[in-house]
């Protein structure tokens, strides 16, 4: 469904050189069988032969699919794997309580499904069972959740498949059944020193999820794991593994962190929130008009819609969401308090990988194409970051709207900015000097390299404008080409990059302590008088300037340094790469950062594969070269006289003469 084409190996002969000659490019369906491994773009069959997906299996596989939402009461166990020359790290108590909260961890695998869920979907430990066959090699029973298995191997150098298999080959001799019939979901932690750098892995659609030795007591971990056994896909936005919003992207090398939840394609598919759901487009309404709220808000009985669904008549659709940062969803890692739209296939109802295509602050808006038509996403407001009023139409007008020109009838001012490599030290505030509106905040930057433009109408005033750089280093050139401009009523008010702590610039006017002065109207009087005055004074008053007339500052003229001269910070800065690295930090970090941030090594997607493996080598550091600010043929060099101007093309202004 997601445009994915994968190779079928070790494939039964007989159907290949029979049913499978016969299949039509676009329009067979078949279906996998469970047990099938999958590894990138391939899928290894084991000899077994697929089955046609005719219209009747189809619909048996629809209502699969419905009896496998996520919800009711599992059990998990999980396996604390010990061999001849190592041993999972932590003792069976320990390794309990970061599953199942037991000895008084607050955030898990059962605490956060559950609080993620609204307790739809709840874990608790495999029942305690007797061993049928006791090897009598320090194997133990299963305990409220947790056993210890030996297993008479060595892990130093071998393949985690290799140790894998003894493992379940060695609970199947104990119990004498299955594993799968020990738990629902069985979770199995091995000893550190298997060969490669890997982080965890699982299969999707199935029971069994696989972790490197201290990755099974984190948190994030965790819940990518079972999410993969879930049915769930990854979350990118640039790369596979990228989407910070929520989990199924990275994890992190953290027990404590982070408390977060699901983007909005992951929240549809996993049906927890349906009440409070609704489309837009294809069997649905053709436009909404409301208030959005977060998933931490969705017990409250104020919050009527938390997921929006553009329904598509292909099989990729759109999902809204308003990510708020509070509660269960507090730590989410980016685009907090900010309207974000998702996309995937699979109807919203099976494994896909999902893609965040947009982050919306008030003022944004996006347009999806659906169905042949073009839905425009507007954010209206986000006041005080406590929901969003949305409205999802054809035109971005208000679904109420009879006609409605869009022209602000006060000033509009326009603020972008274009983030270096360190978003999150940049803020600003505009404050209207005439007391005649509120100060307007910046949003939350988190995405570097990228432009941020937001939209306000306000009345007409003097107002000043203050950019902030927490380090004191400004947007521009040290860490990137960062730079920011304002305009006023469509006209540009400031633009600069290149400053240390903060830049501030005044523009507009207000008279004796907050009487305005009246802007020439944009537009006649709806009902002009019928005679004119009788004596018209002898000399026009001057009108009003609508604008300042100070010459726009400059923008920088210095040329961006060779390599950034940033403070190193404590922990390295290297960006994750597109699969995550393998290797485990020693401990794990209170609060997850960019530098903590390790993808899951299980990019794979299909009905019960496995979960493929990442890179082993990540990148030691990103090394971008700064790129200069583009100029004009003709223009003399920054500092050689030129003046700064805005209107021949340039996003943030160009040396013209």
């Amino acid at each position: 469904d997601d445009g994915t084409i994968y190779e079928l190996t070790n494939v039964d002969p007989n159907w290949r050189d029979g049913p499978g000659k016969n299949m039509r490019s676009g329009v067979d369906s078949i279906i996998i069988a469970a047990g099938a491994v999958m590894s990138g773009a391939s899928i290894d069959l084991g000899g077994s032969e697929p089955m046609f997906a005719m219209a009747q299996n189809r619909r048996d596989l629809a209502a699969l699919e419905r009896r496998k939402l996520a919800s009711g009461e599992k059990t998990v166990l999980a396996v604390r794997v010990v061999s001849s020359d190592s041993v999972y790290s932590n003792s069976a108590p320990y390794l309990r309580d970061k599953i199942l909260g037991t000895n008084g961890d607050r955030l898990n695998l059962s605490s956060q499904y559950a609080a993620c869920s609204y307790e739809k979907l709840t874990f608790k430990g495999a029942p305690t069972r007797a061993m049928k066959t006791d090897p009598r090699n320090g194997s133990t029973q299963i305990n409220n959740g947790v056993v210890t298995v030996r297993i008479n191997t060595r892990v130093s150098g071998r393949s985690d498949d290799g140790i894998r298999n003894a493992v379940v080959d060695q609970l199947r001799s104990n119990f004498g059944t299955s594993p799968e019939n020990l738990a629902d979901y069985v979770m199995l932690c091995l000893p550190p020193g298997t060969e490669g750098n890997w982080v965890a892995y699982a299969f999707v659609n199935s029971w069994m999820s696989i972790y490197n030795n201290q990755w099974c007591n984190s948190v994030s971990a965790q819940m990518h794991e079972i999410g993969h056994n879930l049915g769930l896909g990854h979350s990118g936005e640039d790369a596979a593994y990228d989407d910070k919003s929520g989990m199924m992207g990275f994890s992190y090398n953290s027990e404590t962190s982070p408390k977060m939840c699901f983007n909005g394609a992951k929240s549809w598919q996993l049906g927890w929130y349906q009440d409070k759901s609704t489309s837009v487009g294809l069997n649905g309404d053709e436009c909404f008009e409301d208030k959005l709220y977060g998933v931490a808000d969705y017990g409250k009985s104020l919050s009527k819609y938390v997921v929006i669904k553009i329904n598509d008549g292909g099989s990729t659709d759109h999902y809204v969401t308003f990510n708020r940062r509070l509660g269960i969803n507090s730590e989410s890692q980016e685009a907090g308090n900010l309207v974000t739209i998702t996309r995937a296939a699979g109807e919203g109802r099976s494994l896909s990988n999902s893609q965040r295509v947009a982050t919306l602050d008030a003022g944004n808006s996006y347009t999806v194409r659906a169905n042949g038509k073009n839905f425009v996403v507007r954010v209206v407001s986000i006041p005080n970051n406590q929901y969003a009023q949305v409205v999802i139409s054809e035109n971005g007008q208000g679904c109420n709207t009879q006609q409605d020109d869009g022209i602000c009838e006060d000033v509009t001012i326009k603020v972008d900015v274009r983030t270096d490599r360190y978003p999150a030290e940049t803020s600003w505030t505009l404050a209207n000097n005439c007391g005649t509106s509120p100060t307007v905040n910046s949003p939350e930057y988190g995405n570097r390299n990228r432009v941020y433009s937001n939209t306000y109408c306000l009345p007409p005033a003097q107002y000043t404008f203050e950019i902030k750089d927490s380090y004191g280093d400004g947007i521009c050139c040290q860490q990137g080409n960062g730079a920011y401009a304002v305009t006023y009523d469509g006209e540009e008010a400031v633009s600069g990059g290149e400053f240390l702590r903060s830049q501030t610039t005044t523009f507009g006017s207000c008279i004796d302590g907050g009487d305005l002065v009246s802007p020439p109207t944009r537009k006649p009087t709806r009902i002009p008088t019928q005679n004119p005055t009788r004596n018209p004074t002898k000399n026009p008053t001057a009108p009003p300037t609508k604008r300042p007339t100070n010459e726009p500052t400059p923008v920088p003229t210095s040329e961006p340094t060779d390599e950034p001269t940033k403070k190193p910070t404590p922990v390295p800065t290297s960006e994750p790469t597109g699969k995550p690295t393998k290797e485990p930090t020693d401990h794990p970090i209170s609060a997850p950062d960019d530098s903590s941030v390790i993808t899951p090594n299980d990019g794979n997607v299909g009905s019960s594969s496995p979960t493929s493996r990442p890179t082993n080598s990540p990148t030691d550091a990103p090394n971008p070269q700064p790129t200069c600010i583009r100029r004009w043929g003709g223009c003399p060099e920054p500092g050689s006289g030129g003046t700064c101007c805005n209107n021949r093309g340039c996003l943030f202004g160009a040396w013209c003469r």
